[in-house]
């Protein structure tokens, strides 16, 4: 990652490299596992969340799965109601102004090299969203209709940023769930 930014304004000087790197490094060694813990503990404080997590799995004979797993409602969405209450980052996608930026109507100012970040703990818990913003809603996220792909655990979404946005979205989020899936069946 050194060499790769070396020549990259964006990513000048040996502090930027080295906090990158050693966010990438916790993400990467301590983000899943603290996740799954989450889940479990969460899980096992909610006795009829585990009744009916148990009874949508058996309702499937082969659990190991990836397509049985990735298309369990109750799951994902219970997975994704902790994973909100509970993100990983109080911000999400940092970025750095590599040129000043003035907002068109004069309320804020960015000067180059400011590192700005989104408030996704915030937007996470955000009362306009979400009808109770502090409690944990289990069926928040069952899709309505079989074709609802935007209340997936995997969904890419500007109200869900756990997995970045757009071009920058994680890629490893579909191996990353299907772990987690697979420890809590």
């Amino acid at each position: 990652m050194n060499e790769l930014t070396q020549s990259s304004s964006y990513w000048d000087g040996p502090e930027m490299r080295a906090q990158n790197m050693l966010g990438i490094w916790f993400a990467a060694s301590h983000q899943p596992w603290t996740t799954l813990t989450t889940i479990l503990l969460e899980l096992s404080a909610r006795r009829e969340w585990q009744d009916l997590l148990r009874r949508e799995m058996e309702e499937h004979a082969s659990l190991q799965d990836f397509k049985t797993l990735d298309r369990l409602p109750f799951l994902d969405s219970f997975i994704k109601e902790v994973v909100r209450l509970n993100p990983g980052d109080q911000f999400g996608i940092r970025r750095k102004a590599v040129h000043g930026y003035n907002f068109s109507d004069g309320s804020l100012s960015v000067p180059q090299g400011t590192t700005l970040a989104v408030p996704s703990y915030k937007m996470l818990r955000d009362p306009a969203k979400y009808a109770n913003p502090n409690e944990i809603d289990g069926s928040q996220f069952v899709p309505t209709d079989a074709s609802d792909q935007k209340s997936r655990f995997t969904a890419i979404s500007y109200d869900f940023l756990t997995w970045g946005y757009r071009l920058l979205a994680y890629p490893g989020r579909f191996h990353a769930a299907f772990v987690t899936k697979l420890v809590v069946s």
